[in-house]
C-alpha cells in the first residue's frame, strides 16, 4: 500500500481498515461503520465508487475500487492526481492511497472528496463552455517537462501514455483496426469494416511531432464538478501523456454530447487555436475527429452485440438503468454521423428509441 505525502500519520492508520471493510462487504446502502458513515456513488460502470466521512477526523474522500487490467486504472489515477497537486493545478482531488496487489482482481485509490453540482447534460451556457474549455486547456498545461522535479520517495512520477493516444491519424488507425478485430465473429462488423476501409483510403498529412500534455482522457459529463469559482474533474483512471488535439477531438465525439449542434464544435476549435501557439492544431483535431466517430461505432457494436445476446455484464458496477433503452438510438447515430464523415454506411435495422436531446446555446 502506498501513501502520498498528502496523507497524514493518523490517515495511514485509519485508511486501510476502510479499505479492507468496503473490499470484503462491497455495500449497497448508506450505513455506519466504526467512525466512518459510508453511502455508495452509482454512475461509472469500471469502478465501485464510496462517499466516506469521518466525523472524528473531519475526513472526507473518495474511495474508489478498479478493475485490475493492463491500464493500472487506480495506479493511473493516484500518479495524475500526485503530478497535479505538485505542479500546482488545483484541478482534481488529492490524492492519499494506492493500494495495488493487496485485493484480488482490484485496485484501489483514496482521494479527497470534492463537493459541488454534477449535471449529466452538456453546458448549457457560453459561460458554461468557457468554464468546461478553461479546465480542459489547463490540464494541457501540464508538460512531461514539468515531472523530473516531481517524486514519490526520490522516484519520478510514474505518469504513463494516455490509454486513448495517437499523434498522428496512422497510429490511432491501427489502435482501431485492432478493436475491430477484437469484436465478436457473429457481431455486426460489416459497418465497421466499410468505415475503416474508408479511413484506410484517406490521405492524412503529416506534420510535426506535437509537444505532449497530460490528457485526462475521459470527457463524460459525470466526471466534471462543476463550482462557480472554476470546474474540477475527477475519474482519471485513463489519464496519461498524448497530443492535447486528441483530447479536443475526443470531447467532441463523446457520446454525453452527442446532441451538441457542430456549430458549437467549430467554436471549440477556433478558441483552441486562439489559445494555442500550435500551427497544426486545427489540422490534427479535424483529421482525428472522423476516427474518433469510428471509434463510437466499435463500441456501440459490441455493445449491441451483448444487448441482442443478453449477455451479462461484467463490469464492477451495474449499467444504467436506460442502458438497453438508449443504446440503439447511440448505435445509429454514430453509425450515420461516422459515415457522413468517412462514407456512406448501410444502417442495420435497429429500432430507434426518440431522442432526449437538449437545445444547445450558440455561442458568438
Amino acid at each position: 500500500m502506498q501513501f502520498s505525502k498528502f496523507c497524514t500519520p493518523a490517515q495511514q492508520l485509519y485508511f486501510p481498515p476502510i479499505l479492507d471493510y468496503l473490499h470484503q462487504t462491497q455495500p449497497d446502502q448508506p450505513h455506519r461503520w466504526q467512525e466512518w458513515f459510508i453511502e455508495r456513488v452509482f454512475g461509472g460502470q469500471n469502478n465501485l465508487l464510496y462517499h466516506a466521512h469521518r466525523e472524528d477526523e473531519g475526513d472526507t474522500v473518495a474511495v474508489k475500487f478498479t478493475r485490475l487490467d493492463e491500464r493500472r486504472r487506480a495506479s493511473r489515477e493516484f500518479h495524475a492526481l500526485w503530478a497535479l497537486q505538485e505542479v500546482g493545478r488545483e484541478l482534481a482531488p488529492v490524492p492519499f492511497v494506492l493500494a495495488e496487489g493487496r485485493y484480488h482482481g482490484r485496485q484501489a485509490v483514496i482521494q479527497s472528496w470534492l463537493d459541488g453540482p454534477v449535471i449529466p447534460t452538456p453546458p448549457q451556457s457560453p459561460a458554461e463552455w468557457e468554464m468546461l474549455l478553461d479546465h480542459v486547456l489547463a490540464v494541457h498545461t501540464v508538460r512531461p517537462s514539468d515531472t523530473p522535479a516531481l517524486s514519490i520517495a526520490e522516484v519520478a512520477v510514474p505518469l504513463p501514455p494516455a490509454t486513448l493516444r495517437a499523434t498522428h491519424p496512422h497510429e490511432l488507425l491501427a489502435f482501431l483496426q485492432q478493436r475491430a478485430a477484437a469484436l465478436p465473429p457473429d457481431a455486426t462488423i460489416e459497418p465497421v469494416a466499410a468505415l475503416l476501409a474508408g479511413l484506410e483510403k484517406r490521405e492524412f498529412r503529416d506534420w510535426p511531432a506535437p509537444s505532449l500534455a497530460l490528457l485526462h482522457c475521459d470527457p463524460n459529463l459525470r466526471n466534471f464538478v462543476r463550482r462557480p469559482s472554476g470546474w474540477l474533474s475527477v475519474d482519471w483512471e485513463n489519464s496519461g501523456w498524448g497530443d492535447p488535439a486528441l483530447e479536443i477531438a475526443d470531447l467532441m465525439a463523446h457520446a454525453a454530447y452527442m446532441d451538441v449542434p457542430m456549430a458549437i464544435w467549430e467554436w471549440v476549435v477556433q478558441q483552441v487555436v486562439e489559445r494555442w501557439e500550435d500551427d497544426t492544431a486545427v489540422t490534427r483535431i479535424w483529421a482525428y475527429y472522423p476516427l474518433l466517430l469510428t471509434f463510437w461505432v466499435v463500441i456501440f457494436t459490441q455493445s449491441m452485440y451483448e444487448l441482442t445476446h443478453g449477455l451479462p455484464n461484467n463490469r464492477l458496477a451495474p449499467r444504467p438503468p436506460d442502458w438497453a433503452e438508449t443504446l440503439p438510438q447511440k448505435y445509429n447515430h454514430y453509425l450515420q454521423l461516422a459515415g457522413n464523415w468517412v462514407i456512406e454506411t448501410p444502417i442495420p435495422n435497429y429500432p430507434i428509441t426518440p431522442s432526449r436531446s437538449h437545445t444547445a446555446v450558440p455561442l458568438p
